[in-house]
């Protein structure tokens, strides 16, 4: 079964989760790619669950290389989430005060991310890691099954949220899915899929804001 989350595109300056399918085409497109070095917020609460690295990703031209923020090439980028996405840490749209106060930037043309857990994120911290609170799914993101099912349940234990449980014919989305394609990534059959419509204002909204003039979500 499928999940879709058909809400307005009001308010995309707020921690949405971005999935790892959709943000490493837009490192493939963006205008400027930036790297920091470690998470500040993981570094500052000495996160016991996960490590320092990685740090922020920011893409677009407002991000400006100064102290720990270097820039860095396509290549770069995309081991930067392969790394966040081997730590099962959920990539976030990270419009927050703690985010933008380590970047000397133009707002209006970058888009800065943040690989996190609750654990250890000052602007989402619920009393539990399912709770959720603070993430938000990309307003017209949808995901579902495709193809024949094995029931490994590898998806499922994937999940940080826990919003999929297997059925008889497959996985089942709930509604506090959040679209971070960590389940996807897990499949060994490539049965998941969870894309954005190119037409939707939140796909706007991520083009213009990294520089890019195009992706396939």
């Amino acid at each position: 079964m499928s999940a879709h989350d058909s809400a307005g595109a009001d308010d995309l300056e707020r921690p949405r989760i971005i999935p790892y399918n959709l943000l490493d085409n837009l490192i493939r497109d963006a205008s400027a790619r930036f790297l920091t070095g470690t998470c500040a917020c993981r570094k500052e609460r000495d996160c016991p669950s996960f490590p320092r690295e990685p740090g922020c990703l920011v893409l677009g031209e407002g991000s400006v290389a100064s102290g720990d923020v270097r820039e860095v090439t396509v290549e770069e980028a995309l081991e930067r989430t392969a790394r966040a996405r081997e730590l099962m840490l959920r990539a976030r749209i990270a419009y927050d005060s703690s985010s933008l106060a380590i970047h000397e930037s133009d707002r209006r043309r970058m888009l800065p991310i943040c690989f996190s857990r609750t654990c250890c994120c000052p602007a989402t911290t619920p009393k539990r890691e399912e709770d959720n609170d603070g993430w938000m799914k990309l307003p017209e993101l949808w995901v579902h099954a495709v193809g024949d099912c094995s029931n490994c349940e590898k998806c499922a234990r994937s999940c940080p949220s826990r919003a999929l449980v297997m059925g008889p014919d497959g996985p089942i989305f709930a509604p506090s899915c959040q679209g971070c394609g960590l389940c996807a990534a897990a499949c060994p059959r490539r049965n998941l899929r969870i894309g954005l419509p190119a037409a939707s204002d939140a796909m706007r909204f991520l083009l213009s804001r990294s520089g890019a003039t195009r992706t396939n979500s």
